[in-house]
């Protein structure tokens, strides 16, 4: 099951993502929630995070919305045939990175996963543009199978990891590798080389746990202007996913709606304005952003 943010009037609303179109979950929960309970004005959940915190983020929840929307013949009432989509997670409490979680060729592999942090303010959804500054030479897009953190946890054992995962969705790691490579040569931090404004896409959707098969074997492809640029497999990633959350929570506590992007396996070339770039990954979807050149002076 696939779960979207969509612009509805200006404001964000869940969906369900149907053969249909996307099914309205905000208003039909809403709807569902005044049937059943009798409640005079039920809450209005517009965001992924509020489910979450409140454990509704689950097949379970969704499906009885389905189960209730056709039961009442609403079909017409709730189902949107094209929205816009929007980053499912617009403002995570933590949007955490890896520098390297796959082998590349001259570097050495790490002992311990490399991390850094990602600004909310550089996140954006789906066929929104990326917007190539002015004062960068090289920007490049980074493929990366993405998991949302669906409870809160510290000191997580391996073997409980995937317990806390929402779900999985596909993030484009923008980065301007010029000035990344002169903070790198100059050993300064160079997260905000990643950290541009609208360097983070998100998206399309998140997909369930229970709808992806094996997240450490998923086919990824990169296309520029509908080239194929580069093709890989998590299967190749260093450092699996219940790795990943026992160590970070080691340290910090994870919390519902937290990002954690589980690194790149491939290093195209440089985008250029007017390009469109897609990242697919298998049982994920396909996240489509253009590249707009700077309009500010």
């Amino acid at each position: 099951m696939k779960i979207a943010l969509f612009d509805h009037g200006g404001h964000n609303h869940i969906g369900i993502v149907t053969d249909a179109g996307v099914l309205d979950f905000s208003r039909a929960y809403q709807a569902q929630q005044l049937i059943q309970s009798g409640k005079e004005c039920p809450q209005l959940v517009t965001d992924m995070v509020t489910l979450m915190r409140a454990g509704l983020f689950q097949r379970q929840t969704f499906a009885a919305v389905l189960t209730f929307v056709a039961q009442h013949n609403l079909q017409d009432a709730f189902v949107v045939a094209a929205p816009k989509l929007r980053a499912p997670i617009p403002q995570p409490g933590k949007l955490i990175a890896l520098g390297g979680n796959y082998s590349h060729p001259g570097e050495d592999d790490p002992d311990e996963p490399p991390l850094f942090f990602k600004p909310a303010s550089s996140i954006i959804g789906p066929e929104e543009p990326i917007i190539y500054r002015k004062n960068l030479n090289v920007v490049e897009p980074e493929i990366e199978l993405t998991v949302i953190i669906g409870r809160r946890g510290s000191h997580i054992a391996r073997a409980d990891a995937m317990d806390y995962v929402a779900g999985y969705t596909a993030l484009n790691d923008v980065t301007a590798r010029d000035l990344q490579n002169v903070a790198w040569e100059a050993q300064r931090p160079w997260s905000y080389t990643k950290g541009i404004d609208t360097f983070t896409p998100i998206g399309p959707y998140v997909v369930l746990p229970d709808a992806v098969g094996d997240p450490h074997n998923l086919a990824m492809t990169m296309r520029v202007n509908g080239e194929v640029v580069a093709e890989a497999n998590t299967n190749t990633m260093l450092f699996q996913i219940p790795f990943l959350i026992e160590y970070i929570s080691q340290y910090m506590s994870l919390e519902a709606g937290d990002i954690i992007a589980t690194g790149t396996p491939v290093h195209p070339g440089g985008l250029t304005p007017g390009d469109t770039v897609e990242l697919e990954i298998a049982e994920i979807g396909i996240l489509r952003n253009s590249v707009a050149a700077d309009s500010e002076a």
